[in-house]
């Protein structure tokens, strides 16, 4: 048998050698390939781990809500404007008319219309005072009642303040109007006497007289001269 190779390796020598050479590229490029792929295939670091690893969230800390603080209310502190309007009010001065009859008006102007009369015997309080105007107010509950020139005004001193006090038990004005829609106005306390005119719903008046179901009656608005007697009955206060 031994003999039988080396024959065959003589007679076919060259066919065997490039079967050995080729045999033996073929193992080269198939070892170099296998270290290759080894080397491909070796495993990832820790630190590429680390690195290729997608970060997870952490998870959020509620923040405590801290607490308001409460706030103390603090008392107001009156302005010194609240200030002298309570002085005004806590010292508020009694005043009468200096004449006959003073015009009591709606807002502190000479065009604003009359809403009554003060008079010597009449006594009010100062409400406000703008310099030129006062407000006026009832003596006994404050009420205001209107506004009255201050130079037609004067002030009463403590004592006749206090007798005054004691002899008028009345100070607040009263004035009235007609529920009919003409009154007539008379000369004298009978429904004989003669007629002077009319009193209407628009009209306002003052009583100067009683005398049982008569009185006499005066306008307040003083450019009028209705004045005399009509029935009490037919008049309503305002």
């Amino acid at each position: 048998m031994l003999s039988n190779i080396k024959r065959f390796f003589k007679i076919y020598p060259l066919p065997i050698f490039v079967l050995l050479l080729v045999f033996t590229i073929y193992y080269s490029i198939f070892e170099v390939l296998k270290k290759q792929d080894l080397k491909t295939a070796q495993p990832i670091t820790e630190a590429e781990l680390m690195q290729n690893e997608i970060p997870k969230e952490s998870p959020i800390t509620p923040k405590p809500i801290q607490e308001s603080k409460l706030e103390t209310p603090q008392p107001k502190l009156a302005t010194p404007a609240e200030n002298k309007m309570e002085e005004k009010v806590e010292n508020n001065e009694i005043i009468t008319s200096k004449v006959p009859s003073l015009n009591i008006r709606q807002e502190p102007n000479v065009n604003s219309p009359i809403i009554g009369k003060l008079t010597p015997h009449i006594q009010a309080i100062i409400l406000e005072d703008d310099g030129k105007w006062l407000l006026i107010g009832a003596n006994q509950n404050s009420k205001a009642l209107g506004w009255v020139l201050k130079s037609y005004t004067k002030i009463l001193p403590q004592k006749a303040i206090l007798q005054e006090t004691q002899e008028i038990k009345i100070d607040l004005p009263q004035f009235f109007t007609s529920l009919a829609p003409r009154l007539n106005i008379r000369q004298t306390p009978s429904t004989e006497a003669k007629i002077l005119g009319s009193l209407t719903p628009e009209d306002s008046v003052e009583i100067l007289e009683n005398a049982g179901e008569w009185v006499k009656i005066q306008d307040i608005n003083p450019t009028s001269n209705k004045s005399g007697w009509v029935m009490k009955k037919f008049l309503k206060e305002i």
